[in-house]
């Protein structure tokens, strides 16, 4: 899958906060996996070599969905070891987010930021125009 999209580090007081866009939910759902493993390990040269982990994320918004999707990364993250960083594949519906991810074992990464601990819905956003879909997503570090 071609990831394409962007993101920027948000300044923000207390946790970490990114800015992500896409051109579509599917997209926001990649780049922001990239984006949390990005604040936390240095992934510049980072290949994907893990075995692959099946994603399923039944949401009833588009922010359930961003927040359940990276949720479980974190969690599978710290039981596996790896930084679940590369969107494989990746199907989205209204209402089911289903994809395949890869990463690279923590261990084999510099760390260049603290761990993260939770996604938060605090200042969640997400914003849809036309045909670009823009979220801010906070961190508890």
């Amino acid at each position: 899958m071609t990831m394409r999209g962007r993101f920027e580090v948000l300044d923000h007081t207390a946790d970490t906060a990114v800015r992500v866009e896409a051109a579509d939910m599917g997209g926001l759902l990649a780049v922001s996996a990239r984006a949390m493993f990005s604040l936390m390990f240095d992934l510049s040269a980072a290949v994907p070599s893990s075995p692959g982990r099946s994603v399923r994320v039944d949401a009833a918004t588009p922010e359930e969905m961003l927040v359940d999707w990276l949720s479980n990364l974190l969690s599978w993250s710290e039981i596996d070891r790896v930084a679940y960083f590369d969107v494989v594949s990746l199907d989205v519906t209204d209402t089911q987010a289903r994809g395949e991810v890869r990463g690279a074992p923590v261990e084999t990464l510099t760390l260049i930021g603290p761990p993260i601990k939770a996604v938060t819905y605090h200042g969640l956003e997400i914003l849809r125009d036309g045909s670009r879909w823009e979220a801010t997503i906070v961190f508890d570090v």
